[in-house]
């Protein structure tokens, strides 16, 4: 697999596989996240945050493929693995949104969240009475009317 310091707003990010893999299995994915962070920590990274790079953040998004090696990292021991990104994530050099937990948050942390990380407002938090949901897919807000 190949890798390659990506810039971002933050300084840069390391992509690895950069396409040479046409047609990856899911444990192909799992090995390529394992080297990764390998070589994130030999160029000094200290534990480096994984993500596969998707169509969509939201779990419902991406082929067969991504969706079982997301399965399989999420079960990895010492992996630091955050989910899905998006390739303008990389670039902004934003976390996966869904890992900040605020589908319990209240109204005080998600405003704290949304100015901490301003993906939120590209990807809005409904509320609906104690409960908030990622409005994107537009399905995620049913889930708490």
């Amino acid at each position: 697999a190949m890798v390659s310091p990506i810039p971002t707003e933050r300084g840069h990010c390391y992509l690895l596989d950069l396409g040479a893999n046409v047609d990856c299995s899911a444990e192909h994915l799992y090995q390529f996240a394992i080297m990764g962070a390998v070589a994130a920590e030999t160029l000094g990274v200290p534990r480096p945050r994984i993500a596969l790079l998707n169509v969509g953040t939201e779990d419902i998004k991406g082929n067969q493929q991504v969706k079982l090696a997301a399965a399989l990292l999420q079960q990895a021991a010492g992996l630091n693995y955050r989910g899905f990104i998006e390739g303008d994530g990389l670039y902004r050099g934003e976390a996966p949104y869904k890992n900040l937990a605020l589908a319990t948050a209240d109204e005080a942390t998600a405003i704290a969240a949304m100015a901490a990380h301003p993906i939120l407002i590209e990807r809005p938090v409904v509320f609906h009475g104690t409960k908030a949901a990622l409005s994107r897919p537009p399905e995620n807000v049913l889930t708490i009317l």
